[in-house]
């Protein structure tokens, strides 16, 4: 699906929320008309140009908003980028297609001043309506000097992580491996393995362990545990690899619904996406002091003997007895085990 310059009006999204709706939303078929979705599939969207207004928490998604569905993800949202009036922008972003169905690409934004100069009415059981000031009667404006779709069709039964918009070539992907019971709790070890095949070489290969419930009141990615490495962290193309990672809860999940304890899996490479070919990918609370545990694993004592809480240049805070302790907010931690090793964390709660 090629380039071509055109303009997409986003109009106002009277469905928005919180109310009253202050986002701008447009749905568009033609990069995608010939395009039939396969679960596994790849789309990596191309736009530039300039926008008419500001635009906050701009994203896109590809979408199935035909009779029965009306409103189906084919491949979730993903943030394109803050936008300034008049200036050129230039995104790309890949979308992981996970349902079938009759797609269409959504671009979405936020604007409250835009909003602001319209007028929303709300009809109550009563039939009385009243009216707010914010609402319709406005639109933005997208003038595209390219615009285009790629479709990357992955290996059968491959892992693919895509790119995560941090612009140094990490790749990310998450995955339930998690049941939902039980439900993993501060200081727990969740044992992740791997093994498989890499078509790409890896440089850095991460795990992190988050909670992406939809009725998590305090955000829609919160971080349950910090970055971990895996040992050895590279990977060579075409080579088996066979790694195990020990994550360390440091946060209870906040949410109840499902997706409360993801597993992220997240790697740094040139290419454009990493295709895993895993032969095992699994996820468990485990107990590392265990003697049942697999007697192949290099079992670590985790035990924690005591945090500290520390300033970004290292001054010590406080000391605490457990992480649930900590307030809201970004907090650096200073952890020491009973075997005497020393680790140093960033925790956001």
């Amino acid at each position: 699906m090629g380039a071509i310059a055109q303009t997409v009006t986003m109009g106002w999204n009277s469905y928005g929320t919180p109310r009253p709706s202050v986002f701008y939303q447009a749905k568009d078929a033609s990069q995608v008309s010939t395009y039939t979705p396969e679960v596994g599939d790849v789309l990596t969207v191309t736009i530039a140009g300039t926008a008419n207004q500001d635009i906050s928490n701009f994203q896109v998604a590809l979408v199935d908003d035909e009779p029965p569905s009306y409103w189906t993800e084919l491949a979730g949202f993903k943030a394109l980028g803050p936008v300034t009036a008049g200036t050129p922008f230039s995104f790309e972003v890949d979308l992981d297609v996970t349902a079938t169905g009759n797609p269409k690409l959504v671009f979405d934004g936020k604007n409250a001043t835009l909003a602001s100069t319209g007028t929303e009415v709300f009809i109550d059981v009563s039939g009385v309506s009243t009216s707010a000031g914010l609402g319709g009667g406005t639109s933005i404006t997208l003038t595209l000097t390219e615009y285009s779709v790629s479709v990357f069709k992955p290996v059968p039964g491959a892992t693919v992580l895509t790119d995560n918009g941090a612009g140094d070539g990490t790749k990310q992907a998450t995955f339930t491996k998690l049941d939902a019971t039980p439900i993993v709790a501060v200081d727990d070890i969740v044992r992740v393995t791997l093994k498989g095949v890499s078509d790409v070489d890896i440089t850095e290969l991460q795990v992190l362990l988050v909670d992406e419930s939809a009725d998590a009141s305090t955000a829609y990615w919160t971080e349950l545990s910090a970055y971990t490495d895996a040992d050895p962290a590279d990977i060579t193309a075409g080579v088996e690899f066979d790694i195990t990672i020990d994550v360390t809860v440091l946060l209870a999940p906040v949410g109840t619904s499902t997706k409360n304890q993801n597993i992220v899996l997240m790697a740094k490479t040139t290419s454009s996406l990493i295709q895993l070919s895993l032969t095992e990918f699994t996820a468990a609370i485990v107990d590392p002091t265990d003697p049942g545990d697999p007697t192949d694993i290099f079992i670590v004592d985790n035990s924690i003997a005591s945090i500290t809480v520390i300033s970004a240049n290292g001054v010590v805070l406080q000391t605490i007895n457990s992480i649930e302790e900590l307030g809201a907010g970004v907090h650096f931690i200073q952890i020491e085990y009973t075997n005497g090793d020393i680790e140093t964390k960033k925790i956001v709660k």
